[in-house]
């Protein structure tokens, strides 16, 4: 069994497993970086192949925070496309996908067009022309547009995951990461916006009224994957978030009121830079993370809260 290793414990140089694949790969990895050859991963914890565990507070910068696939609506979905000999036509989900969109936006739009991730930017450029502005990078780099105030593409949380509101008219509203917070769909009833992007894992679905050249096209077999993903990430996650927000409130809030971090259901994150030894010194004793922000996952549990706890008192030079 795999433990947590120690300052006295941690084994920090390349196995011969990790430098055979240096030999081959031309960039460096997050783990291979650390100098940590992972072999399996179970949870939201990393073992490598010289028998240390890491509990993941790291998360791909984020991007893994949801924790795996849901099993609920693994099953459902399973049994769907067991069960269905029409996948391409449109059916009962074609409705429910398309009704459930339409109560989440306030019955404000008509038209809805689902693409692939290759293409959303094409997509875009076709509705709105080349002539727009974005107000985040991730949208600057995807579309090649400039950034600007005077046009925005509006992401409904920043880096850290915390819920962003807008005052001004947004000609796009982006929810490429999803609806999470009940503030964001109380958001998309106010903003003023010509047409909306959902994100449903690799698919985008792009919904307005005021741009005639969105066509209402989607197959039910398209609809039931979008169908699930939504109510996934509008509904079915509110007790995991419930649950998260209790440990993270209970374990970490001290932070906040140290007024060092700012803290929501999916991060801690620390207001200025932090040593450069902290992300190491945590690596030493078993976590997982990178730069001053710390992702959380539903996969995390009281003893994991409780053990960072812990670890970043002793790095900080903090008291219990």
């Amino acid at each position: 069994m795999s433990k947590f290793p120690s300052k006295e414990t941690f084994k920090n140089k390349k196995t011969k497993p990790h430098q055979f694949i240096e030999t081959f790969l031309g960039y460096d990895s997050f783990f291979l970086q650390k100098n940590i050859f992972p072999k399996k991963v179970r949870g939201c914890y990393v073992y490598d192949v010289v028998g240390q565990k890491f509990v993941d507070f790291f998360l791909d910068y984020g991007r893994l925070y949801l924790g795996f696939s849901d099993k609920y609506l693994t099953k459902m979905l399973k049994n769907y496309l067991k069960s269905t000999v029409f996948s391409y036509s449109n059916g009962m989900f074609t409705y429910r996908f398309l009704k459930l969109l339409d109560d989440i936006t306030g019955n404000r739009f008509r038209s809805f067009k689902f693409v692939r991730e290759f293409e959303l930017s094409e997509v875009i450029r076709k509705l709105v022309g080349d002539n727009f502005y974005v107000n985040n990078d991730f949208l600057k780099e995807f579309l090649r547009a400039e950034r600007s105030d005077n046009f925005d593409v509006f992401e409904p949380f920043d880096d850290s995951f915390s819920p962003i509101r807008s005052e001004k008219r947004s000609k796009v509203l982006f929810l490429g990461r999803g609806i999470r917070y009940s503030e964001v769909i109380d958001m998309l009833r106010e903003v003023d916006v010509d047409f909306i992007v959902f994100g449903f894992g690799r698919f985008y679905g792009i919904i307005g009224d005021k741009i005639e050249s969105i066509e209402t096209r989607i197959s039910e077999f398209e609809a039931v994957l979008g169908y699930y993903y939504t109510i996934r990430e509008t509904f079915l996650v509110r007790k995991k978030i419930n649950k998260l927000w209790s440990l993270v409130r209970r374990w970490l809030y001290k932070f906040v009121d140290l007024g060092i971090s700012d803290i929501n259901p999916y991060s801690i994150k620390f207001k200025s830079e932090l040593p450069e030894f902290f992300n190491q010194s945590l690596l030493e004793e078993g976590i997982l993370s990178c730069g001053n922000t710390l992702y959380f996952s539903y996969q995390h549990e009281e003893n994991d809260f409780r053990r960072l706890r812990r670890k970043l008192n002793q790095v900080l030079g903090l008291t219990t």
